[in-house]
């Protein structure tokens, strides 16, 4: 199974931390760690078997980064309800994240 990752090659790799410092979605270290191990525990704790069953390292790639962009932006992922919407930190760059995503455009759905 070198082709591919096991969630814990994936935590021992770092590579899962890399990606999100490279997304630029956040600018603090606590930041980073609370995104990064909610991750990890939502594949542990229900997706596991899907993760470790995609068929390449490309494609885990894609879907964790997916992943990490529903946690960020998702009300209803467990990473807003147990930071986001308490803290709603300076830390968290979401205006960066909001431009890059309409490309320069702001665009307000309420």
């Amino acid at each position: 199974m070198e082709d591919r990752y096991t969630v814990e090659s994936l935590y021992t790799s770092g590579d899962l931390k890399g990606w999100i410092k490279r997304i630029g979605c956040v600018e603090q270290d606590y930041d980073l760690e609370d995104l990064e191990q909610d991750i990890y525990l939502q594949l542990l704790t229900n997706g596991r078997e899907k993760f470790e069953n995609i068929p390449t390292k490309e494609e885990q790639k894609a879907y964790l980064l997916i992943t990490v962009r529903q946690n960020i932006h998702s009300k209803n992922s467990p990473y807003y309800y147990k930071y986001k919407r308490y803290l709603k930190s300076d830390s968290m760059n979401y205006e960066t994240i909001e431009e890059k995503e309409n490309g320069g455009i702001e665009n307000e759905t309420e």
